[in-house]
């Protein structure tokens, strides 16, 4: 329906008026939100993942996670009005990513001085 591209690069430029605006429309479509959705789970699970994954990025992934978090709610809040199935996608999507690396995520976040909000 649009290419992915096009919604990675909305998100990466976190264009929330645009996001916004997309939301709008593609809930007045037909199956329109859940193409929406499965493009957000993907965009969560890639993004996540290019943190997670790489061990350079040991020193710098609870803050790089933190952040990604952060900007991810402000999406839902205010591009898809606080959707559950947005909230619920996003939760899942971490999870994946999270459990790439198995333990380490953990471990390095329980080492961290500020709780995580999942």
């Amino acid at each position: 329906m649009f290419q992915k591209s096009g919604l990675n690069n909305l998100l990466d430029e976190n264009r929330i008026q645009d996001l916004s605006l997309l939301y709008q429309l593609f809930s007045r479509v037909r199956g329109g939100v859940q193409v929406l959705l499965q493009q957000w789970i993907e965009y969560i699970k890639a993004f996540g993942s290019t943190i997670v994954i790489n061990p350079e990025k040991d020193k710098t992934m609870v803050q790089e996670l933190l952040d990604f978090k952060d900007k991810v709610d402000h999406i839902i809040d205010i591009c898809f009005l606080k959707n559950e199935k947005f909230i619920n996608a996003m939760k899942e999507a971490f999870e994946t990513f999270i459990n790439k690396r198995p333990n380490k995520p953990a471990e390095l976040i329980g080492i961290f001085p500020v709780p995580f909000p999942i």
